[in-house]
């Protein structure tokens, strides 16, 4: 799936996440919202994954407000029904979901004297918890960062066999337990089917 976090630790690969009940993914959203928390976006654009940045302003008409997504100062258009990932920290913990763009473009009032550009995101059904790790993540959202992902074969010693399915995929985030990487849609089935891969 667009947007699948997988953590990258020694020679094998794991999706750390669990969801969360529906009654808590939506107090957990609107939470969040409330305190206009800070976040990291993937979004789908013509067959690409886009990084940014953007901030969880409100909660609107069962819709979630966000500001206009921006990459390294640079604004990302949004489109109707676009495909988004976010993602999120909250008390230590990392908070992923997927979304579609409702309305692209709105003005929003964050007070009485401040009115901004915005978007709204479809409210999820599910929210994803990301699997806690005592090393600190660096995100590299809004950075143009790959890593080359290949089969694994676990004879006496871990190799890659001659011929073994490879792929690119962007680093989410870097620790000193390994990395986090944004897996593409079509990528993701081949790579369960394989258990293991290398980066």
């Amino acid at each position: 799936r667009v947007g699948t976090l997988g953590r990258v630790d020694g020679y094998g690969m794991s999706v750390a996440a669990q969801e969360i009940s529906s009654t808590d993914s939506l107090n957990l959203l609107q939470f969040a919202c409330e305190r206009n928390t800070a976040a990291d976006v993937q979004i789908e654009e013509r067959g690409k994954n886009v990084a940014g940045r953007i901030r969880l302003l409100g909660w609107r008409d069962s819709s979630i407000v966000i500001d206009q997504p921006h990459r390294i100062g640079m604004p990302i258009h949004l489109y109707r029904n676009q495909a988004v990932s976010v993602f999120f920290l909250i008390g230590g913990k990392r908070y992923h979901f997927r979304a579609r763009v409702l309305n692209p473009v709105i003005l929003y009032d964050l007070n009485a004297e401040t009115r901004v550009l915005a978007a709204t995101l479809r409210v999820p059904q599910t929210v994803e918890v990301q699997q806690r790790r005592q090393s600190f993540r660096v995100s590299v959202a809004g950075h143009d960062y790959f890593a080359q992902v290949h089969e694994l074969e676990m004879r006496p010693n871990p190799v890659s066999p001659a011929g073994a399915y490879r792929f690119a995929a962007r680093i989410a985030d870097i620790s000193a337990g390994g990395l986090g990487i944004l897996v593409p849609r079509e990528r993701a089935s081949r790579l369960r089917q394989i258990g293991r891969a290398h980066v």
